[in-house]
Protein backbone atom coordinates (compact mmCIF):
# COMPACT_ATOMS: atom_id res chain seq x y z
CA UNK A 1 0.00 0.00 0.00
CA UNK A 2 1.19 3.54 -0.76
CA UNK A 3 1.00 5.53 2.47
CA UNK A 4 1.56 9.15 3.44
CA UNK A 5 2.31 9.09 7.17
CA UNK A 6 1.12 12.16 9.07
CA UNK A 7 3.35 13.98 11.55
CA UNK A 8 1.53 12.51 14.55
CA UNK A 9 2.69 8.99 13.64
CA UNK A 10 6.18 7.99 14.76
CA UNK A 11 8.96 7.43 12.21
CA UNK A 12 9.37 4.07 13.95
CA UNK A 13 5.92 3.10 12.71
CA UNK A 14 6.88 4.29 9.23
CA UNK A 15 9.95 2.01 9.35
CA UNK A 16 7.76 -0.86 10.54
CA UNK A 17 5.41 -0.34 7.59
CA UNK A 18 8.33 -0.09 5.17
CA UNK A 19 9.70 -3.38 6.49
CA UNK A 20 6.25 -4.90 5.94
CA UNK A 21 6.55 -3.99 2.25
CA UNK A 22 4.52 -0.78 2.09
CA UNK A 23 5.60 2.27 0.08
CA UNK A 24 5.89 4.91 2.80
CA UNK A 25 6.42 8.68 2.64
CA UNK A 26 6.47 10.89 5.74
CA UNK A 27 4.77 14.29 5.90
CA UNK A 28 7.60 15.51 8.17
CA UNK A 29 10.04 14.93 5.28
CA UNK A 30 7.96 17.13 2.98
CA UNK A 31 6.94 20.19 4.98
CA UNK A 32 6.98 20.18 8.77
CA UNK A 33 3.84 21.83 10.01
CA UNK A 34 1.83 21.22 6.83
CA UNK A 35 -1.88 21.92 7.15
CA UNK A 36 -4.22 18.95 6.87
CA UNK A 37 -5.61 20.21 3.56
CA UNK A 38 -2.06 20.32 2.17
CA UNK A 39 -1.47 16.76 3.37
CA UNK A 40 -4.65 15.69 1.58
CA UNK A 41 -3.50 17.40 -1.61
CA UNK A 42 -0.11 15.64 -1.44
CA UNK A 43 -1.85 12.29 -0.90
CA UNK A 44 -4.06 12.88 -3.94
CA UNK A 45 -1.14 13.98 -6.13
CA UNK A 46 0.91 10.93 -5.18
CA UNK A 47 -2.00 8.47 -5.05
CA UNK A 48 -1.33 7.64 -1.39
CA UNK A 49 -3.53 6.80 1.57
CA UNK A 50 -3.11 9.08 4.59
CA UNK A 51 -2.20 7.37 7.88
CA UNK A 52 -2.94 9.57 10.88
CA UNK A 53 -4.25 9.81 14.43
CA UNK A 54 -5.94 13.14 13.60
CA UNK A 55 -9.71 12.76 13.48
CA UNK A 56 -9.97 16.20 11.82
CA UNK A 57 -9.18 14.43 8.55
CA UNK A 58 -12.76 13.15 8.69
CA UNK A 59 -13.96 16.66 7.90
CA UNK A 60 -11.58 16.90 4.99
CA UNK A 61 -12.85 13.57 3.71
CA UNK A 62 -16.50 14.64 3.86
CA UNK A 63 -16.19 18.24 2.75
CA UNK A 64 -13.71 17.90 -0.08
CA UNK A 65 -13.37 15.40 -2.89
CA UNK A 66 -13.78 12.11 -1.00
CA UNK A 67 -13.95 10.07 -4.19
CA UNK A 68 -10.18 10.26 -4.60
CA UNK A 69 -8.97 10.15 -0.99
CA UNK A 70 -8.34 7.31 1.45
CA UNK A 71 -7.75 8.19 5.10
CA UNK A 72 -6.77 5.68 7.76
CA UNK A 73 -7.20 6.93 11.33
CA UNK A 74 -5.63 4.83 14.08
CA UNK A 75 -7.10 5.12 17.56
CA UNK A 76 -4.97 2.97 19.87
CA UNK A 77 -5.95 2.36 23.49
CA UNK A 78 -2.39 3.29 24.53
CA UNK A 79 -0.30 6.00 22.91
CA UNK A 80 2.75 3.95 22.05
CA UNK A 81 4.53 2.90 18.89
CA UNK A 82 3.89 -0.74 19.79
CA UNK A 83 0.12 -0.20 20.17
CA UNK A 84 -0.12 1.59 16.84
CA UNK A 85 2.00 -1.04 15.08
CA UNK A 86 -0.15 -3.81 16.58
CA UNK A 87 -3.31 -2.08 15.31
CA UNK A 88 -1.84 -1.72 11.84
CA UNK A 89 -0.63 -5.30 11.77
CA UNK A 90 -4.08 -6.49 12.81
CA UNK A 91 -6.24 -4.34 10.51
CA UNK A 92 -4.29 -2.67 7.69
CA UNK A 93 -4.71 -5.57 5.27
CA UNK A 94 -8.49 -5.01 5.49
CA UNK A 95 -8.20 -1.49 4.06
CA UNK A 96 -8.99 -1.33 0.36
CA UNK A 97 -6.57 1.34 -0.84
CA UNK A 98 -8.05 1.12 -4.34
CA UNK A 99 -11.41 2.40 -3.10
CA UNK A 100 -11.58 5.75 -1.36
CA UNK A 101 -12.87 5.78 2.17
CA UNK A 102 -12.37 6.81 5.75
CA UNK A 103 -11.13 3.91 7.85
CA UNK A 104 -11.06 4.00 11.65
CA UNK A 105 -8.84 1.34 13.24
CA UNK A 106 -9.34 0.54 16.93
CA UNK A 107 -8.47 -2.29 19.30
CA UNK A 108 -11.95 -3.75 18.94
CA UNK A 109 -12.03 -3.65 15.14
CA UNK A 110 -12.32 -1.24 12.28
CA UNK A 111 -15.03 0.84 10.67
CA UNK A 112 -15.27 2.02 7.11
CA UNK A 113 -17.11 5.15 6.13
CA UNK A 114 -17.57 5.66 2.41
Amino acid sequence: MRLLVDENISPETARFLDEEGHDVELVRDKDLGARDTEVADIAREQNRSILTQDTDFGEIYYFSRPEDLTIIVVKPSKQSVESINDLLEKHLQKVDSETSGLYILTESGYRTLK
